[in-house]
């Protein structure tokens, strides 16, 4: 007799699928496993990824049904209006007025119930009680992949308190409880008395075949000699983009340019901005590229900068998407000077941390940063060997080693 394949089903809320969904679907699917992921369909639409791996959610206010919450629906009705003050509403709707951890639910439970498999996968707190309660409802087991401190982000108490009674009610069922590095581990382990938290980084996939191009001397006529710091991913007030911004005001080194890779709400804002202090040959805003092509881009920087602050707790314990593919790409990093950022840059000595919260700081840094060539080629060496163990090609075994003991 034939064994079927196994089945797992993971959840996210996320309309655009995070890279480290999709490295773990696709390992699974390596030994043989049956994987779909669901997701909701917002007004992201654009930026689909185009893979029968993903499962769309209807997005229709009608789901809610009889006894939705009011403000539910008009948080709804509201998703289609696109101004600025429209923006705003919604986002206070959503902090202090919808019941977060209900409207998940309402979204997720109608499809996930009719899903028959081996294995439910709640990426992130958003997704845990709807994977938990389909699990049960199929004898299944589950799996939650804390992919940050979920109740440690900057909520309203309110909100907080209602992620922490689910995280406390579901946790312990779960068969695994995985998550992006070990001071988060180490946290979950302590809140909820856990045995054990499997570590799970988000490495990306180790690339010999990607070349450095000078991508960004071309694209923006820069000189050859010109050193190109890098940011990428979302570009927000609240990811310290502007100490970035007033550093470049205070830099002696006048061969350092600034790139902003990505998209965000700010980006008008900031544009403004750089133009009024007269700085716009020395800070450029490219627009966000599919994860694909991304790699290629990051491979042209000289140096990749992290500038978060410990606004939070979940702050404190970051380790962004953006650590792991700068590393991949062989491309030294600055970073902010927080513990799992100064664990991976200083323990591997591939790049320096500062405290990001004074401009001139930054500014220092990065004249330092360039102005010894012999350490920079040293850090440059690195990275280079470091991107061979810090790879998913290592953390897919951590995972399959997980799921074959499940």
């Amino acid at each position: 007799m034939v064994s079927r394949n196994k089945v797992a089903v993971m959840l996210t809320t996320d309309s655009v699928v995070d890279r480290r969904i999709l490295l773990q679907a696709e390992a699974l699917r390596s030994i043989g496993w049956t994987v779909k992921v669901i997701a909701p369909r917002k007004d992201t639409s654009r930026t689909f990824q185009k893979t029968p791996l993903i499962v769309r959610l209807p997005d229709d206010i009608r789901r809610f049904g009889s006894g939705a919450n009011y403000l539910q629906l008009v948080f709804q009705a509201i998703a289609f209006l696109k101004s600025s003050s429209i923006g705003l509403l919604k986002g206070l709707l959503w902090k202090y007025c919808v019941n977060q951890p209900r409207y998940f639910k309402k979204l997720f439970i109608p499809k996930i119930l009719k899903e028959k498999a081996d294995v439910f996968v709640a990426h992130d707190l958003s997704t845990l009680e709807s994977a938990a309660l389909a699990a049960q409802a199929h004898g299944a087991k589950l799996i939650y992949d804390s992919h940050e401190l979920y109740c440690e982000q900057e909520l309203s108490s309110r909100v907080k308190r209602l992620w922490e009674k689910i995280e406390a009610a579901y946790i312990k069922q779960c068969s695994f409880v995985i998550t992006i590095n070990q001071s988060i581990a180490e946290e979950l382990q302590r809140r909820y008395d856990l045995t054990s938290v499997k570590v799970i980084l988000n490495a990306e996939v180790s690339d010999a075949t990607l070349t450095y191009e000078k991508y960004f001397h071309s694209r923006y006529g820069l000189a050859f000699n010109e050193k190109i710091v890098l940011y990428q991913g979302t570009i927000d007030e609240s990811r310290n983009i502007r100490v970035l911004i007033d550093a470049f005001r205070l830099l002696c080194n006048s061969n350092v340019v600034l790139i902003f890779l990505g998209a965000g709400k700010h980006v008008p804002r900031l544009r403004r901005l750089v133009m009024e202090y007269g700085i716009n040959s020395k800070i450029y805003f490219h627009d966000a590229v599919p994860q694909e092509q991304l790699l290629s881009l990051t491979k042209s920087a000289d140096v990749g900068i992290i500038p978060y602050l410990p606004t939070c707790l979940n702050n404190y314990y970051c380790t962004p998407n953006k650590l792991f593919e700068y590393i991949a790409t062989g491309v030294p990093i600055i970073a902010s000077d927080l513990p799992e950022l100064r664990r991976f840059v200083n323990g591997y000595q591939i790049g320096e941390v500062c405290e990001m919260v004074c401009p001139k700081t930054v500014a220092v840094t990065l004249d330092s940063f360039f102005s010894d060539p012999k350490a920079y080629e040293y850090f440059k060496s690195n990275v280079r060997e470091v991107s061979k163990l810090l790879s998913w090609d290592v953390e897919k075994i951590k995972l399959l080693s997980i799921y074959r003991n499940i």
